[in-house]
């Protein structure tokens, strides 16, 4: 083999190297992009279900939250109804005098009670 052949084939021996390693890097390079992308759509669907999960309690939570209060709020009307009137009932059966209305005994009472406070604070 002469020299020159030597050469050419040298040269095609780094051609067919050069185009194998073009190759390799393009196969490289879509096999990282394949990667990165399955990645990022791994990544979006667990932050999706996340948000859908953080949405689920919360809402879960804001119902029991409106529940208990609700309850509570009915609690205590029925206690502070029921409480007035009894103090009706008392007001009306022991501290009204003739023709006095609840309403109207209620108030002298109170007027009563603030006289009564103004003296003792006078003296």
């Amino acid at each position: 083999m002469d020299e020159q052949e030597k050469k050419t084939l040298e040269q095609k021996a780094g051609e067919i190297t050069g185009n194998i390693t073009d190759k390799a890097k393009k196969i490289y390079q879509t096999v990282e992009d394949g990667a990165e992308n399955g990645y990022k759509t791994v990544e979006n669907a667990v932050t999706e279900r996340y948000k859908t999960v953080e949405n689920s309690v919360t809402e879960g939570y804001k119902t029991v939250e409106n529940t208990v209060v609700d309850g509570y709020k009915t609690v205590e009307n029925t206690v502070v109804d029921g409480f007035n009137k009894i103090a009706d009932k008392f007001v009306d059966t022991f501290l009204t005098r003739d023709g006095e209305t609840t309403e109207q005994a209620k108030k002298r009472l109170a007027e009563e009670q603030k006289a009564r406070e103004e003296k003792i604070k006078k003296s």
